[in-house]
């Protein structure tokens, strides 16, 4: 689940987060947050646009193996050995 968020989720809302972001600092620093032209005032649909783009690239970076772990490669719990906890996460390639 956690993936699927970081993966999709995530590059989806970033654009919007953005553009919050800037509109709350231009409206504190006394800015003109809203500017004439049908694209500055209704940015929506460019905004989901580059989302949905940040979304595709995250998810065929992954299908290439551009981010993260091999796929072959077997993952190994934390486990407790002598009263402390080894934390692995990967055992060692062979």
């Amino acid at each position: 689940m956690i993936r699927s968020a970081l993966t999709v989720l995530l590059p989806l809302a970033t654009p919007f987060l953005l553009y919050y972001a800037l509109i709350t600092w231009k409206a504190a620093t006394g800015r003109q947050t809203m500017v004439e032209g049908d694209v500055r005032r209704h940015p929506w649909f460019f905004l989901t646009l580059a989302g949905m783009a940040l979304a595709i690239l995250s998810i065929v970076a992954m299908a290439l193996g551009l981010v993260g772990g091999e796929p072959d490669h077997p993952f190994a719990p934390a486990r407790l050995i002598d009263g402390q906890v080894i934390r692995d996460g990967m055992p060692p390639a062979k």
